[in-house]
Order: C-alpha cells, then sequence, then structure tokens
C-alpha cells in the first residue's frame, strides 16, 4: 500500500493552497507569458515539479500567471522557485513529470513516489533543510516535554500535537516566514507519509507483544478478527451507505469502513499498560487490535488492487483475485517473515556481536523487508507483524531484547509525534471552506455508531468466545469496546483515500474524508480515555494489579512504617505528626 499504489494526488493540492491564502492581487505578465506556451499541456503543483494533466486542469494563465495559480502568488513564491522556468528547464520538467506517470493499467508504477520525492529533494529541498531539520528537531523537544510532563492530563498528547499543529498551519497564513517551514512538510506523498510512518509502529507492537499468552488465546482472538471483523465491516458499510452523509461511490463506501474499522495497535497497548488488567485480558485486546488493524489494511488493498485490475486491458474475475489475494497477501507474506525472522536471528548470533550491530541491522532490514514486500505485490505490515512476533520469542543475549525494545519504543514514539503534529499542520487548510456544524455533529454519530456495532458484535460472539477460551464474560466484551484506540494506520489510509484520483474526484469530498476519518480519531482518544479506567474500576477488572501499581503500595507502606518508627524518637517529639501522617500519604497514580 505504498509508493503510488493509489495513484495521482497530493497532500498539498494547489486548490488547497489556494484556500489558505485567498485570492491575492494579479502577478506580473512577463511570469504569464513563459507559462503560455504549455498551459495546455502541463500543470506545475506546488513544490512538486510537473504533472501531466488533461486541459481542463491546465495553468490558468488569464489573470493568474504562470504556475503559481492563485496558490503560490499570495504566499510570496518567486516563479523560479517553483518550477516557472521557460525553456530547457521547463522541458527538462516536463519530461520529469511523463516520468513518474501511470502504467497502462492505471495504477502507478512502485518508483513513483519516491522518484517525485527525489525529484523534489535534487530540485527544490535544499534551500528548505534547514527549515526541515529545525520543524522535526522542534516536534521532538515538544513531544518529550508533552509526554514527561503532561502525560496524565485531561486532554491526550495526540490531541495537543493536533492542536499545536492546527496552529502552526493557522499562523502560517498571515505569515511567511511560518508559512517556509510548513510548505516542506505538506509537499510529501500521502504514499511516503504512509510507508515512514507506518510499518515500525506494526513491528513495535508485534516485538512487544506477551507471545506466550498469545498462543494461549490464539482461537478467541482468530473467532474475533474472522467472524468478527467480517460481521463489524459489513455494520458499518451498511450504516454509512444508509446515512448517506457524504455522497460516494461504492468503493469509496468500502475504503472508507474499512478505516474506520481499523485499530491503532500501539496506543492501545499504552492505555492498557498501567490500567491494572490481568494479563490473558491485556493480551487479547492487544492480539486483537493488532491483527484487526493488520486485516484492515490487507483489505484495504486488495480493494484497490481490484480496482486498479477491473481498469486494465486484461481485467481479472472475482475469484482470481480472492485466490491470488489470499495466496499473496496471507500465505506469502507469513512465510516470508517467517524465513526472514530466521535469516536475522541466524545473521545477528553468527556476525554482529554488539548491541548497535543489532539494532542498525534490524532497523534497515525492517524497512527493506517492507518496500520489497509491496513490490512484489506482498502485504509489507504483515509480513512485519509475522517478523516481529517471531523475533519476539527469540533469546538473544541478556540485556540486548530490552535494549531493542526501547530502540524500537523511541523510533515509535518518534512516528507518533511526527503523524499526529504533520496531520495537524496539513488539515485546516484543505477542510475549512468545505466543513460545516453538522460534519461535526457526523463526526460524532459515527463514533457512538462504531462503539454501538462494536459492543454488539461482541455481546453476539460471547457465547463462541466462552467456549474456545476461558474466562471471557460480558465484562471482558465492555472493556474490549471502550479499549479500542484510533490512530496512525487510520491516519495513513485517510490520506491515501483522500488524494486518490481512483476513487474521489471533488475537493470537496477529499476534505470531508480526511476530517471525518481524523476526527473520529481524536474523539475516540479523548472519549475513552476517560472511559476506560472508569469501566474497569466499576467492573472490578482492576483487582489483577500492574507491577507499577504494587511498587506504589510498597512505597507507602514503608513511608508509614518509617514514620511510625519516627515518632519514638525523643528528639522528635515536639512534632505535629497529625499534619505528618497527611502529608506522607500520597496519591495513588494506578488506583
Amino acid at each position: 500500500m505504498c509508493n503510488g499504489c493509489l495513484g495521482g494526488g497530493s497532500i498539498s493540492s494547489p486548490q488547497a493552497l489556494a484556500v489558505r491564502c485567498g485570492m491575492a492581487a494579479a502577478v506580473a505578465t512577463a511570469a504569464a507569458a513563459a507559462a503560455a506556451a504549455v498551459a495546455a499541456q502541463i500543470t506545475v503543483m506546488p513544490q512538486r515539479g510537473l504533472q501531466l494533466s488533461s486541459p481542463s486542469n491546465a495553468l490558468d494563465v488569464q489573470g493568474k500567471g504562470c504556475c503559481l495559480s492563485s496558490a503560490n502568488q499570495v504566499r510570496g513564491y518567486k516563479p523560479e522557485a517553483n518550477g516557472c522556468r521557460p525553456g530547457a528547464e521547463l522541458e527538462q520538467e516536463t519530461a520529469r513529470g511523463a516520468a513518474v506517470g501511470l502504467d497502462s493499467s492505471g495504477s502507478a508504477k512502485f518508483s513513483n513516489s519516491w522518484l517525485e520525492f527525489f525529484n523534489l529533494w535534487s530540485s527544490h529541498t535544499p534551500e528548505y533543510l534547514p527549515e526541515i531539520f529545525l520543524t522535526l528537531s522542534l516536534i521532538c523537544i515538544i513531544g518529550a516535554f508533552l509526554n514527561l510532563h503532561l502525560k496524565n492530563f485531561p486532554i491526550p498528547i495526540p490531541v495537543i500535537l493536533f492542536l499545536l499543529g492546527c496552529s502552526t498551519e493557522i499562523l502560517s497564513f498571515t505569515s511567511n516566514q511560518v508559512q517556509t517551514y510548513v510548505d516542506p512538510i505538506q509537499s510529501m506523498s500521502p504514499d511516503l507519509f504512509f510507508g515512514l510512518f507506518i510499518p515500525v509502529i506494526f513491528f513495535n507492537a508485534a516485538f512487544d507483544m506477551d507471545v506466550y499468552m498469545l498462543q494461549k488465546l490464539f482461537w478467541q482472538i482468530l473467532v474475533i478478527i474472522i467472524p468478527g471483523l467480517l460481521i463489524n465491516y459489513i455494520l458499518i458499510f451498511w450504516y454509512l451507505a444508509s446515512v448517506d452523509k457524504i455522497v460516494l461511490k461504492h468503493t469509496p463506501w468500502l475504503l472508507f469502513s474499512t478505516l474506520l474499522v481499523c485499530t491503532d495497535p500501539m496506543l492501545t497497548a499504552a492505555a492498557l499498560r498501567h490500567l491494572g488488567l490481568s494479563r490473558s485480558l491485556t493480551t487479547l485486546i492487544n492480539g486483537e487490535s493488532l491483527f484487526t488493524s493488520v486485516i484492515s489494511l490487507i483489505i484495504f488493498s486488495s480493494i484497490v488492487d481490484r480496482t486498479l485490475a477491473s481498469q486494465s486491458e486484461t481485467p481479472h474475475t472475482l475469484a482470481y483475485d480472492i485466490a491470488y489475494g489470499i495466496g499473496s497477501y496471507f500465505m506469502a507474506s507469513i512465510l516470508f517473515g517467517i524465513l526472514s525472522s530466521k535469516l536475522i536471528q541466524l545473521w545477528l548470533s553468527a556476525v554482529f556481536g554488539d548491541d548497535v550491530n543489532h539494532m542498525s541491522i534490524i532497523f534497515s532490514i525492517l524497512y527493506l523487508i517492507f518496500y520489497f514486500c509491496e513490490l512484489v505485490k506482498m502485504s509489507g505490515i504483515f509480513t512485519l507483524t509475522i517478523m516481529g512476533l517471531f523475533l519476539n520469542s527469540t533469546n538473544f543475549k541478556p540485556g540486548v531484547e530490552a535494549l531493542l525494545l526501547k530502540f524500537w519504543n523511541c523510533l515509535s514514539f518518534v512516528a507518533f509525534l511526527m503523524v499526529f503534529t504533520f496531520t495537524g499542520l496539513i488539515i485546516p487548510a484543505h477542510v475549512y471552506l468545505y466543513v460545516t456544524l453538522s460534519d461535526i455533529y457526523y463526526s460524532l454519530n459515527i463514533y457512538l455508531t462504531l462503539i454501538v456495532l462494536r459492543l454488539l458484535v461482541f455481546l453476539l460472539m460471547s457465547p463462541i468466545l466462552s467456549r474456545v477460551g476461558h474466562q471471557f464474560t460480558w465484562r471482558w466484551a465492555f472493556i474490549m469496546v471502550w479499549s479500542e484506540k484510533k490512530g496512525m494506520p487510520n491516519i495513513g489510509m485517510a490520506f491515501l483515500l483522500a488524494y486518490s484520483d481512483l476513487f474521489l474526484a471533488s475537493e470537496k469530498e477529499k476534505a470531508q474524508i480526511v476530517f471525518h476519518g481524523v476526527s473520529v480519531c481524536l474523539i475516540t482518544l479523548t472519549v475513552n480515555r476517560f472511559i476506560l479506567p472508569i469501566a474497569a474500576t466499576k467492573l472490578g477488572l482492576r483487582h489483577v494489579t500492574s507491577p507499577k501499581y504494587n511498587t506504589f503500595q510498597h512505597f507507602q507502606e514503608l513511608t508509614k512504617s518509617t514514620a511510625s518508627a519516627l515518632k519514638l524518637d525523643k528528639n522528635l517529639a515536639g512534632a505535629d505528626w497529625n499534619m505528618i501522617e497527611k502529608g506522607i500519604i500520597l496519591e495513588n497514580p494506578y488506583a
């Protein structure tokens, strides 16, 4: 699901950039004359080079000037900085745009996103390098500060990061200096956005899984992710098609339903880490979240591939596509993931001997395997998940596994910071003209409907789940409903769907898909943060405490016993022990 699998489009479209600033004064007539010769053949996208387009999308040179097309000119760009160069340079850019076009089947070539990225990097990025590195550094510093001081703040950190990104984007409306820091981020392709940040999330979630309990709960998880996921997916699709708030065709509805049924395994695991639930319930929730998100992404890719195949010169039958999808996305991915994990284990044990080499080899191989799988039409995400699970069960030398886990947690945290901050930088300029109060109400309606449908599915599956496993009750079902977190995979799929020219044509449709996809994630993170601890306490599921809870209780008892011993000290006879006893009672953060 990377590198142009959806074809066309970028996160930073000319229409959206034009919306940000409105119409400005007329530009220089000399620039307009330079673009008139090629106006019917090419469209210059801001900071993205040239792409072929139809005459209807050609440059508007009447009153708007060369390739600034109202978006760049109002933002103070010079024609030379945005590809508006006459003569040979413009012809070279046109050839470059043709080199990254669509193939005969209608699908983008595998290297499209990377070709566009390197073209952008070589032709436009050097002047933006200081801004890019400064922006990334500031995001990491702010994220570390928030994680250190606002971990227990009522508003979740992802929502705070999103709001900070939105504030920066709104500030760039009136400041050209802020604008120079925002623009390089917005030029990122949706495929590149997905391919950079999402793979590390799934590998880390699998590598951090309790494999022993996962094996014991395998049949329960299998029941949840096959019939349960299918029922939930059908109910969500039926709801969206019935309400019909967004006017879409059949295929976009299927993809949007896949987006809504997906979960974020990393945020789900983080929400349960210090909640004090039983080990079996925690593993059941984490395993269900991981495999639900993996299968959702496979369904998303399968629908896209099926659509592209139907547009090719030799379309395949539905039975062929199903058989091919099962063979490539499931069987081949599982086998390749197992093989990759075994090769990594052999390599680490036979060649490398220090911790730095362990981390560097796994980090480099992870992205190599992901993009190789996408190249040969396997599921890169599923392969990394299988590889992470098998590496998780590997016996490394003492200290290496803990170091690798910290390393992947650090990378996942950086990806988490970038995804939510970048989303805040992208959203406002694209949606504010097309979003009304009714859209906010619709997002809330979607969230409540997802909760009701998920609860209904678990209640229907409870008799089967209680028979194939142990301890499963309606209390577990209720906790599993509220433990669901939506986040980075959902946002990645929202961008892939919204900025694909294969499914959505109008800017309003794209804006609504992005808005509802992101807003449902933020609502889920905010509401479930409050309800999940309360529900776990009221249902009596926190009686099995976590190690940190036990540590706190032990520390509290030691403090009280020390205070009792000090009461016998004659030098402290005049102390106000009532005030001391009140002062040493600490608030339990895990209660």
